[in-house]
């Protein structure tokens, strides 16, 4: 017997909705129940994605195709014994008509039908000019967008087509954003709010300083993986010589959507800034007064737990044990100086753990941020510009850590200088994708250094997005 098939559309927002009947839809005229019954339509009010609910009359698996023009026909399955089944799409082209079949019973009852994905809601669109048009090794580009006055966190193929969307609020506040390794997306924005989205829409965690769900101011940098979601954060405090001082640290969120600050751990543990200065510039702006040090400006997390951290007006990068179980969590493994600022802390012997450069050019970086871990013993770093005039360039570091060294392995130049944030990412083939946030735009890199590709991501409608860093990624 063939199943029913029902194409609509639901109206709420949200997770899934059970979609109704439309326009077009085919119907049984039986007066039988269906064995089989499905309803394919948008999910909620999002345009590209998809909510599949399938009904049966006796309990049992299911499993559903979703074929798109021109690519593999994708396949999901749900084994457990229920009378109703939701299956969500994502990652799905704007305007394009999909076709669907879903089967249960082991083959027994089938049904197909087709569904259409919507146009992109205004401000959602993003346009990719290239600057140097080679090939691209890119999968999926994740980054925060804004073409008008509500923003969007945006997945786009290499081509710059969106596949996937979800808006945040608003426009120019985002601060950091992070692809975990559990499926989902995290954003920070305006230094007090931290969410968090699964690919079917879900949100699964929200902390709020109004809402007293975070105790205090955030930065610019969040990582989630391995079990451990790390936001950058601050605090101002009046210290031994009755100066004010901006001490860097972190939050640790317990995520899941009761999850909150589970830990805290701040700079002062391990670096004494008294008598520290800060370079001219502001950043915190009236929210927190005093001396900015340190300025952590990016914070990764790797297998072991090792968090590395960015502290900017030092010109260090630091490692630090966080593996929750180590004895000595919180203690600085080692520290790679690449500026003049971190000297005082060398000769003040704060940082006894040192690395020693190895090789000719050293490994000198300046206002440096987004230090990643890209494999064990190989951190890449962007140093946002030598001397300060220089260009902006990706670092690949190799860290040695029983010999206590570092040697620069490669440089990726980006020929313009990014003086604020900016990142860079490796590729499993060991190439490299750069984003400058100055001029918007994303660099690909061959794994010789050589740059193969370069595009200008630009607002549609003429105005201008701030954009904080893109991420390479995959779904």
């Amino acid at each position: 017997m063939r199943g029913l098939a029902l194409l609509g559309w639901g109206a709420c927002s949200g997770g899934p909705t059970i979609p109704g009947d439309a326009p077009g839809s085919t119907a049984d005229t039986s007066t039988e129940p269906p064995e089989l019954e499905v309803a394919c339509g948008l999910q909620g009010d999002n345009t590209l994605r998809v909510a599949c609910t399938v009904q049966l009359a006796e309990p049992g698996p299911v499993s559903m195709s979703l074929a798109l023009p021109g690519e593999p026909l994708r396949t999901e399955s749900r084994d457990e014994l229920a009378l109703q089944h939701v299956i969500s799409w994502w990652d799905l082209p704007p305007e394009t008509e999909l076709s669907w079949s879903a089967s249960a019973h082991d083959g027994a009852l089938t049904a197909t039908g087709t569904v259409v994905t919507g146009a992109l809601p205004p401000g959602a669109d993003v346009d990719f000019v290239p600057v140097i048009d080679g090939p691209s090794h890119l999968d999926r580009l994740f980054f925060s967008w804004a073409c008008g006055g509500y923003g969007f966190l945006l997945v786009t193929d290499a081509a710059g087509e969106v596949r996937w969307y979800q808006p945040f609020g608003t426009a120019f506040g985002t601060k950091g954003i992070e692809v975990s390794d559990r499926g989902s997306f995290l954003i920070l924005t305006n230094r007090d709010l931290l969410d968090e989205f699964a690919y079917d829409g879900t949100q699964l965690l929200h902390l709020s300083r109004a809402e007293q769900t975070l105790p205090g101011p955030i930065h610019h940098d969040v990582a989630s993986r391995n079990g451990q979601t790390l936001i950058l954060t601050a605090r101002s405090e009046i210290l031994g010589d009755e100066l004010p001082y901006i001490i860097d640290g972190l939050f640790e969120v317990d995520g899941g959507v009761d999850g909150g600050v589970v830990g805290e751990w701040s700079l002062d543990q391990v670096i004494d800034p008294v008598g520290l200065t800060e370079p001219p510039g502001a950043y915190w702006f009236g929210q927190l007064a005093g001396i900015d040090f340190g300025h952590a400006n990016s914070i990764d997390v790797d297998e072991r737990g090792m968090w590395l951290i960015s502290l900017k007006h030092l010109d260090t990068v630091m490692a630090v044990v966080g593996d929750p179980s180590a004895p000595d969590r919180g203690r600085i493994a080692w520290a790679l100086v690449g500026g003049e600022r971190g000297e005082p802390l060398v000769q003040g012997g704060q940082l006894p753990s040192v690395l020693q450069e190895l090789g000719d050019p050293g490994v000198a970086f300046e206002f440096q941020h987004h230090a990643r871990w890209e494999a064990p013993g190989l951190i890449t770093v962007f140093d946002n510009g030598r001397d300060g005039l220089d260009p902006s360039r990706v670092l690949r570091i190799r860290i040695d850590e029983a010999a206590g060294t570092a040697e620069l392995v490669q440089s990726f130049e980006l020929g313009v200088r990014c003086p604020i944030q900016s990142s860079g990412y490796p590729l499993a083939d060991g190439s490299i994708v750069a984003t400058c946030a100055e001029n918007r735009n994303v660099y690909e890199f061959d794994p010789d250094g050589a740059l193969r590709r370069q595009v200008a991501l630009t607002c549609p409608n003429g105005s201008v997005s701030l954009m904080v860093r893109s991420i390479p990624m995959s779904f």
